[in-house]
């Protein structure tokens, strides 16, 4: 019985993170005409007039970055030239091990893009100064931001020995670059996955993808172009918008 194959789809500037070949020895991926990723219930919503009306209005009712931002970006005082988040409300602290850095987000072909999102990479090591294997990649809730965040991504880090990635919607934070929208937040998570990849050497078969409310569309998006990934994990994920409506409205 031959070995099924395994394809990762590129994301972004950084192309696939693995392939391998089918029991006829004939595998790839989507660049040489192979396999090609499935539909993604969250693939946003296209381009024209039409899709670019749906993106408006979904957005409006996705996104809601606090305002003022919770958070300002500052260079550390040793010169170095590496930032931090520095919480700007009472009871958020400052987690000095985390490593910030800016993000530009390429634009995307069907839409979004075009601007820059800050990540904040939190790395685990254990008691005998041994890193951590696998990171998560954690897409974050629709009404906060990382300044908020950040003390539960050190506590998360710690309590589960792992690395955590986490990043600012377009939109988001005290320096936004563009507004929030599904086609940006799409935009977002790819370029994310791949500098992670590119500055902190993190393969897909490392990484969990964990996505929280509205951040589980990025992350389920994501997991389908990417379906090497150790796993992913929804917590209290997005319901169909349109199953809220009764049934009579649904038909029409």
């Amino acid at each position: 019985m031959g070995s099924s194959s395994r394809s990762c789809w590129p994301v972004g500037r950084g192309g696939g993170a693995c392939a391998g070949a089918g029991a006829g020895g004939g595998g790839g991926g989507a660049a040489d005409g192979g396999a090609k990723p499935p539909p993604c219930p969250w693939s946003g919503p296209g381009t024209g007039p039409i899709g670019r009306l749906v993106d408006s209005v979904a957005s409006k009712l996705a996104f809601y970055p606090p305002t003022p931002p919770s958070y300002a970006v500052r260079p550390h005082a040793d010169g170095s030239g590496q930032l931090y988040i520095a919480p700007l409300e009472r009871g958020y602290p400052r987690v000095p091990s985390a490593r910030v850095e800016w993000v530009d987000v390429p634009r995307r072909r069907e839409g979004g893009g075009g601007t820059r999102v800050l990540t904040s990479f939190l790395p685990y090591r254990d008691a005998r100064g041994r890193p951590a294997r696998a990171t998560l990649l954690h897409s974050h809730g629709n009404a906060v931001d990382l300044g908020q965040m950040m003390p539960i991504y050190r506590d998360l880090s710690r309590l589960l020995r792992v690395n955590i990635l986490a990043y600012d919607y377009t939109g988001y934070g005290p320096d936004p670059s563009g507004v929030a929208s599904v086609s940006n937040a799409l935009a977002d998570v790819a370029a994310v996955f791949d500098f992670m990849r590119e500055r902190y050497g993190v393969r897909a078969e490392d990484t969990v993808l964990y996505g929280q409310s509205v951040g589980s569309g990025p992350t389920c998006w994501l997991a389908v172009q990417q379906p090497c990934v150790a796993g992913v994990v929804l917590h209290s994920p997005l319901f169909s918008g349109s199953r809220l409506f009764p049934d009579e409205y649904q038909a029409r």
